[in-house]
């Protein structure tokens, strides 16, 4: 079995007919395997999100067995034995509440660097990549974000460590990487509790051995509980030597206001 590149768990992959191969990225194992007509792959998470093991389309002897596996078969009309693995974002904004509490003093700004766990696109990798499934490496619990539960969105929910400095986040597999610059313009403290993350909005990178996404910033204006948000096209919070993985589901054509700053940092 061979793989596209040893650091990476993403790529195009070949797996001998009636073979299974076995990835381990982060929580999630899955099993996959090639047979005349069809793949097979199986598939389960862990409870921890912040688990960093990875191995990649190693052997597997005899059948994957657990009782919390999912399964699946995709009918093909060919099957050449070629997978093909994608980083994706997750499909709904992300919610994400700092581990410890960060306060931010009037006139001061700051960056903290935000994981949230990615999907695995999984498509055969010959003629025409027809799409099997999209997995989520960790599925993150559903909340509501908004004033009430008729003014808002459905989103997934986090916990970060928020790092201020990207070398006390390790290298955790299944996370893409977020810098958020917050800006306190206003003039009492700003007490940060959660962030909404949209990472619809936002492309994926790859650099330095980890996922990452473009950067984002709040900016909190003098005398207003509302923050304006927008993406930097030049964010110097991200790696030089970057390579674009895919673009932004829903791109954001201007910056915007969050009208209620406090169900923003509440």
């Amino acid at each position: 079995m061979t793989e596209s590149d040893s650091q990476r768990w993403w790529g195009d992959f070949e797996v001998p007919l009636e073979r299974w191969a076995c990835w381990r990225i982060g929580p999630m194992t899955l099993w996959a395997r090639p047979s005349p007509g069809e793949w097979r792959l199986a598939w389960h998470s862990e409870e921890d999100p912040l688990m960093d093991s990875m191995t990649i389309a190693n052997p597997a002897d005899g059948e994957p067995k657990s009782d919390e596996l999912e399964l699946a078969r995709f009918a093909l009309e060919s099957v050449d034995g070629g997978l093909r693995l994608t980083p994706r974002l997750a499909d709904l904004s992300v919610i994400v509440r700092p581990e410890t509490a960060l306060w931010i003093p009037p006139g001061q700004r700051t960056v903290l660097y935000v994981g949230t766990a990615v999907w695995i696109g999984i498509n055969c990798s010959g003629s025409g990549h027809p799409k099997l499934i999209e997995l989520p490496t960790f599925r993150p619990s559903d909340t509501w974000f908004g004033g009430n539960t008729r003014v808002g969105e459905l989103c997934y929910a986090s916990r970060t460590k928020a790092r201020t400095q990207i070398e006390l986040l390790g290298k955790v597999p299944h996370r893409a990487i977020t810098p958020v610059e917050l800006v306190n313009l206003g003039i009492d403290t700003l007490n940060v509790e959660q962030l909404r993350i949209p990472v619809r909005a936002l492309s994926l990178y790859e650099a330095d051995d980890r996922l990452w996404t473009d950067g984002i910033r709040f900016t909190r204006e003098e005398g207003s509980r509302n923050a304006e948000f927008d993406i930097p096209k030049a964010s110097k919070h991200l790696p030089k030597a970057r390579v674009k993985i895919a673009e932004p589901v829903e791109p954001l054509r201007r910056k915007s206001v969050v009208e209620a700053f406090g169900s923003l940092f509440s």
